[in-house]
């Protein structure tokens, strides 16, 4: 293919040559940029900056960010200016201003250029100029051709590798300018191009033959690659040393200098161009990253565009393999979609145009289409055939959804407008029934969320999973719910294990005719599992075996009823009950005896009553106590046996008291007296005996400390120490008599110091 390209091309290049030599008029002689200069004159396939406007739109495709160009020709002046802007996927844009010399004057051109790479070998650009000479304007284009590498430089390749192929070491390049739109200015003509790299070598040989109006030239240069950042080139023109060049470029990340010496002009030009955006990596990150985000959001066209565009920059590494890879995924998908689309497509057909057509059938296939592609063409006009049935249907289903909704069938109601919302995206009624719905079903689900907790607490937990589902039904975001439904299977797993363990031991019981220990270790595997069929099963089987024990046990219940042992009485029916629920004489009897122990415990209530009123409160507290041993919830008896407890307490604690009192014992006495006040802070007997005790408390302290001070004086410190230690017990915080004690050990102290001198 890459052949057939290029022969084509000679032809149409030695063909379009023959045809522009015939028109006459005025050879343009511009030679654009200093490297130019340096390199023979012709830059057909190596104009790696915004001058590539002029040489070969082409180009422009290697420029993949935002340059600036500007070309010194003499001191303090500059025939041109020039801009590049790269735009993914379209290609990079140029524009430039020029004068350019004339036999009859000078000429300002502006030119807008473009170009663009179409495979990895081949790019084509084209060019619009306006010319403007004197008071008369021109127009004329430029289109260009490059077949090969628009790499910058040679050390940049990896030529040595064996996936190199031709075009990495050789570049084509065809450019046919000033193509006239209006009157002719510059004559046509056709620039052709060829540059090789030496195997192995930082050196490139570009050559360039010109066809202007017979004024043919040929151009030979050369660019040794000295570093990543210098080289050196020079050149020669139709092998004329007087027409010989020499220059170097220096290059960093954000400018290039390109200096020429031109024997021919016999001074130096200097052309600086200047990157005024962030380096292509820099440019096409954000396009990589949302690639990646709509990539997660399965935004697949859009992250097929961004990853198309990010790969446009060329950027070397192992994102662009990444991006490579996404991308060629996503164009499969793409492909497979399409598979489904046309499926679809004939399906729908075939739904629309049968005996008895399925037209909702073929406008939810169509509906589906779109969803697929939205810019299917030929669905959206199917589709909008069928609108009518469309209508009527979503007019009937709305009835049908809104009987639903009134009837509190909310699920199917949802299903119904969800289905109304497929064929009419933007029916407003379906929106606010589904919200409706939404808002009913996040109240049903709460409802039964809380009620699963309840039977998770009673450890129900079959019903808890029961209601954990329903609670997920209606509202399957609700994470609460879903939380307690795996703790509810886990334990149930668990309670799996403990009930088969009781169903073996029950099983051995009933083999060794222990009919009651089975049924009571069934009765624990009931509680764990209520719906397991096994478990009650064994429990109906075993009820014929348990009638002898059930006899026995009514009338063991009888016999404690006619002994008024009732609450003992009660047990023994509820034991009953407990295996055969239903039985009727057991149900009679404890009715029975429940009420006989009601009366009881009334009639002892009310002889407790009449004691209490008569203030005999022991009594009182022993038929109390009666009443509450029979049923121990009777809370007017519990509630008068506290009182009688309360008063029974404090008038034996101001008895203690006053007995202290009597002997003596004030401040055993007091810590009586204070324990009645504690319980009855009112009670004026206990106040007024515990100022009583106070008053003797004092009176015994100030005669403890008297006696102290006369023994002090006379001397006697052990006994006046005596004294105050009883001062001092009775009142703990007495000052005075605590500093008199301290005096007197040191008295002490001081005469057993000078005895024993």
């Amino acid at each position: 293919m890459q052949k057939f390209i290029l022969i084509f091309l000679t032809l149409f290049f030695l063909h379009l040559c023959h045809e522009i030599s015939c028109g006459q008029s005025e050879v343009e002689d511009f030679t654009p940029g200093a490297r130019a200069f340096s390199m023979g004159g012709s830059l057909v396939v190596q104009a790696q900056d915004p001058s590539a406007i002029f040489w070969n739109p082409a180009l422009l495709s290697g420029l993949k960010d935002r340059e600036f160009l500007f070309n010194l020709n003499n001191r303090f002046s500059f025939n041109l200016l020039s801009l590049s802007q790269f735009v993914p996927l379209f290609g990079t844009f140029g524009f430039a201003i020029a004068r350019i010399p004339s036999s009859r004057e000078s000429v300002d051109r502006g030119t807008l250029a473009w170009g663009r790479k179409f495979a990895s070998f081949f790019s084509f650009g084209a060019s619009l100029n306006v010319l403007k000479h004197k008071d008369d304007w021109f127009s004329d284009f430029s289109v260009g051709f490059l077949l090969g590498n628009t790499s910058d430089g040679t050390l940049d390749r990896n030529l040595t590798s064996q996936n190199a192929s031709f075009f990495d070491y050789v570049s084509l390049g065809f450019t046919f300018r000033n193509l006239p739109l209006t009157d002719v200015f510059f004559t046509p003509s056709a620039l052709f191009g060829l540059s090789v790299i030496l195997p192995r070598t930082p050196l490139l040989i570009n050559s360039g033959y010109h066809i202007q109006d017979g004024d043919d030239t040929k151009h030979l240069g050369l660019d040794l690659e000295l570093s990543k950042n210098f080289s050196f080139t020079t050149g020669v023109e139709n092998l004329d040393f007087d027409r010989w060049g020499m220059g170097f470029r220096y290059r960093q990340e954000y400018f290039m200098v390109d200096a020429t010496y031109s024997k021919e002009l016999e001074r130096f030009l200097l052309t600086i161009t200047t990157r005024i955006s962030g380096n292509p990596s820099q440019i096409a990150r954000p396009y990589f990253n949302r690639a990646n985000r709509y990539l997660k959001e399965k935004r697949f066209r859009s992250a097929l565009s961004e990853f198309k565009k990010y790969l446009s920059f060329e950027i070397p590494g192992k994102e662009t393999q990444q991006a490579q890879l996404f991308a060629l995924a996503i164009e499969r998908r793409f492909e497979r979609t399409q598979v489904v689309i046309d499926s679809l497509y004939a399906e729908a057909q075939k739904r629309i145009y049968q005996k008895n057509p399925q037209k909702l059938n073929a406008a939810y296939d169509l509906i589906k289409i779109l969803e697929l592609d939205p810019t299917h063409l030929r669905a959206r006009t199917l589709l909008n055939t069928l609108q009518p049935a469309i209508n009527d249907f979503v007019k009937k289903s709305s009835l049908v959804g809104v009987q639903k909704f009134k009837e509190a069938q909310y699920l199917e109601a949802r299903k119904i407008f969800e289905k109304i919302l497929i064929f009419d995206p933007n029916n407003q009624q379906a929106h606010n029934y589904l919200q409706a719905i939404e808002d009913k079903l996040k109240e049903l689900s709460e409802q039964y969320f809380f009620r699963g907790v309840g039977f998770y607490q009673q450890t129900k937990f079959t019903q808890a999973k029961q209601q954990f589902e329903k609670a997920l039904e209606f509202n399957p975001n609700m994470k609460e719910a879903e939380i307690y439904l795996n703790r509810t299977k886990n334990k149930i797993a668990q309670f799996s294990t403990r009930v088969d363990s009781l169903l073996h031991a029950g099983e051995l019981m009933e083999d060794r005719k222990d009919f009651v220990q089975a049924y009571q270790v069934y009765q624990k595997a009931l509680q764990l599992d209520p719906d397991n069929s096994q478990v009650n099963q064994h429990i109906q089987s075993l009820k014929p075996q348990l009638e002898p024990f059930i006899q026995k046990k009514f009338r063991q219940g009888m016999r404690l009823f006619r002994e008024e042992r009732l609450n003992e009485a009660i047990a023994v029916f509820n034991e009953i009950l407990k295996i055969f629920p239903d039985y009727q004489k057991a149900q009679i009897q404890l009715a029975n005896i429940r009420s006989q122990r009601n009366k009881k415990v009334h009639e002892y209530f009310q002889l407790a009553e009449q004691f209490y009123k008569k203030n005999d409160l022991l009594n009182a507290l022993e038929f109390y106590k009666r009443a509450l041993k029979l049923n121990a919830r009777f809370e007017p008896a519990r509630r008068k046996k506290a009182q009688v407890e309360k008063k029974l307490k404090l008038s034996k604690l101001l008895q203690e008291g006053q007995e202290k009192f009597n002997r003596g014992q004030y401040v055993e006495a007091v810590e009586k007296f204070q324990q009645v006040l504690e319980l009855d802070s009112e009670n004026e007997v206990a106040r007024r005996q515990l100022e009583l005790c106070n008053k003797k408390i004092q009176e015994l302290v100030d005669r403890y400390f008297n006696e102290g001070i006369k023994l002090y004086s006379s001397e006697k410190y052990e006994e006046a120490i005596k004294m105050w230690d009883q001062a001092l017990r009775l009142k703990p915080d007495f000052t005075q008599a605590k500093e008199y004690k301290k005096k007197a050990l040191e008295r002490i102290r001081a005469l057993e110091a000078l005895k024993r001198n």
